[in-house]
């Protein structure tokens, strides 16, 4: 049961990586501003989801 979390729990990292390049690279701008708000955005998924519960 344990791994079976272990490879979920890496799976969403590994896809939440991918869609945050993706939206990099389709993003215009060449600045910081664009990667500080892909990381607030994804912080703020997170805090839904840990108060969600």
């Amino acid at each position: 049961m344990a791994g079976s979390g272990s490879a979920l729990i890496g799976s969403l990292q590994y896809g939440s990586g991918i869609i945050s390049s993706v939206l990099l690279a389709l993003l215009p701008g060449e600045s910081a501003f664009t990667m500080m708000g892909i990381i607030a955005v994804f912080a703020a998924l997170c805090a839904l989801t840990v108060a969600r519960d």
